[in-house]
């Protein structure tokens, strides 16, 4: 027996978003809500970004750098949650339970 919502259907009969954004809005949508449609794979390590309509003629490489004070709050969490596991696991001596 199928299962799907009764009346027409949801995910093919939506509204089209064709108008009802302009191009600047539309574009600024498409880099924050899915930034892999937006790069060139242009290779060399920086790929282009799909920033303007005629984007090969001023391109804008995406540099990728390392936060360092993020990382250091991943190795935090990952220690804590470790501590509590090894904790909980009862496999810590009393010297070494924080």
């Amino acid at each position: 027996m199928p299962m799907a919502p009764l009346g027409s259907d949801i995910w093919f009969d939506r509204r089209q978003w064709q108008g009802e954004l302009d191009y600047e809005a539309l574009r600024r949508r498409v880099l924050a809500g899915a930034p892999n449609l937006a790069i060139a794979f242009s290779g060399g390590g920086n790929p282009i970004m799909k920033t303007k309509q005629r984007w090969w003629e001023a391109p804008d490489f995406m540099n990728l750098e390392q936060d360092e004070e993020f990382m250091g709050r991943v190795v935090q969490g990952q220690e804590a949650a470790y501590r509590k596991i090894m904790e909980h696991a009862g496999v810590l001596d009393e010297d070494e339970k924080a």
